[in-house]
């Protein structure tokens, strides 16, 4: 259903590069490589540039955060600047869902191309009044991209949203922790997989996918990954 409304959309809105200006596409292939060859190789949590060991390793962990850290591995398409903030902001805020494809593509094309094939996709569901406001949850639908290329099974309604509070409007990291630790409940009605590879759009605190990832332990998985789009710039964290 939605590979058909995005197609119908591509018709009567054609989409246009963020990057180049082509249309055709939210971001062509060009820009996509271009965004590629510009290697996110900075750690996740503290922005400290991770040694090509680490990072075979961990992702986009350092050595010391990695000892500490909830996740097995951690990968950034990139910093929430430039091609890349326009592309994640329209998407999310604007709610262009053909932005959704290219996205996708980042963010497998980021991870390793052994990635593992019992890993389960699982995404930072949206605050309901946000899904309705866009008419579409935009991390389900990236994470459902992104399984169908990875060729992975994909679990969309695992984390459960239990408040309608965003953290995009939280002041300061301690705000968004409180708030995050509120936010999710796991669904009843599904087994919770050893092996989870969670997504989501930005990385700000990690406040939201380090509350996720416990909740995930707690209930019975053993190893979680996790894949972003963008790492919010520590320039622009509120104080």
């Amino acid at each position: 259903m939605d590979t058909v409304i995005d197609k119908i959309l591509s018709v009567i809105a054609p989409h246009i590069c963020k990057s180049c200006g082509e249309q055709g596409t939210a971001l062509c292939k060009r820009c996509i490589f271009n965004v590629l060859q510009n290697k996110y190789t900075k750690c996740v949590v503290c922005s400290r540039e991770v040694s090509a060991g680490a990072f075979a390793k961990h992702g986009n962990l350092c050595r010391v955060c990695a000892r500490t850290s909830l996740f097995a591995k951690v990968f950034v398409v990139g910093s929430r600047e430039k091609v890349l903030q326009h592309l994640v902001d329209d998407y999310k805020f604007n709610s262009e869902r053909g932005t959704a494809e290219p996205l996708a593509e980042l963010l497998a094309k980021t991870m390793p191309a052994t990635t593992p094939s019992d890993l389960i996709v699982v995404p930072i569901t949206t605050v309901a009044k946000n899904v309705r406001s866009r008419g579409f949850d935009h991390m389900k639908l990236i994470a459902k991209k992104l399984a169908h290329i990875q060729h992975l099974r994909l679990m969309p309604d695992l984390l459960l949203r239990t408040n309608n509070l965003t953290q995009h409007f939280l002041a300061n990291p301690s705000e968004r922790r409180a708030n995050a630790e509120k936010s999710f409940a796991i669904s009843p009605r599904v087994k919770i997989p050893a092996k989870i590879l969670l997504v989501d759009d930005i990385f700000t605190t990690g406040a939201t996918v380090n509350t996720a990832a416990k909740l995930l332990y707690a209930g019975g998985a053993k190893e979680i990954w996790l894949a972003v789009i963008v790492r919010q710039p520590q320039k622009f964290h509120a104080k």
